[in-house]
């Protein structure tokens, strides 16, 4: 992985905190002008306002899973601003089902989500800017949980794999916990301590942080 999303890094980085579930949608524009928006779970009217904000023009709608409160939003958003949409393969089943996800936890049904632009697979990178970004598949959360790295920012987007005070939960469909522990294990504490990790909920960690409270692992 190089560059960390575009020449001259990142310019803005906001947090948005969106859907019934309080979830952190990201906006990162790179001093470029390009721009990804992460974890959009909902009101896309408000993450387009703040992507006009910070001048941003929209490369990448980036989903770390595809649990309704991360992706609600992404087709409106999609429709407004353009951008492409990346989707782990393992959570198309997930994308796909939005309105059971929906009725699970008692919410009003949505319209059905456009499929994915980019249907990821494993590890690999995107194009943003003059950069790229790194892409981790780290399951457990969900099959398709993946993190999105800045390594030259210095930060990751895990999405709901690791909290500042412990991790996700694995008991929703596809969960499972040993793949959590090995994906924590094996690639988010391999970034390097000083790593942030931004996540889906909640305030911000540092790798070094987040290690005490997951002793557990192992």
């Amino acid at each position: 992985m190089s560059g960390d999303g575009g020449p001259g890094g990142i310019a803005a980085l906001t947090c948005m905190a969106v859907s019934p579930f309080e979830t952190n949608c990201y906006v990162v524009t790179c001093a470029d002008g390009a721009a990804c928006v992460i974890d959009p779970g909902g009101d896309a009217e408000g993450i387009a306002a703040q992507l006009a904000a910070q001048g941003g023009t929209l490369a990448w709608i980036l989903c770390t899973h595809g649990h309704i409160d991360h992706v609600e939003a992404a087709g409106d958003l999609r429709a407004a601003c353009g951008g492409r949409i990346a989707l782990h393969r393992a959570d198309l089943p997930l994308w796909r089902n939005l309105g059971a996800q929906a009725r699970m936890f008692g919410l009003p049904e949505p319209p059905p989500l456009p499929e994915p632009d980019l249907v990821l697979d494993g590890d690999g990178e995107l194009p943003l800017g003059g950069g790229s970004i790194g892409v981790l598949h780290v399951p457990g959360h969900s099959p398709g949980s993946v993190a999105y790295v800045f390594p030259g920012a210095r930060i990751a987007f895990n999405g709901d794999t690791v909290f500042a005070m412990g991790v996700g939960r694995t008991d929703l469909w596809g969960g499972d916990t040993d793949a959590l522990r090995h994906a924590l294990i094996a690639k988010i504490f391999t970034l390097g301590d000083d790593v942030v990790l931004h996540s889906g909920h909640g305030p911000p960690v540092t790798v070094a942080e987040a290690r005490p409270n997951l002793a557990w692992l192992g």
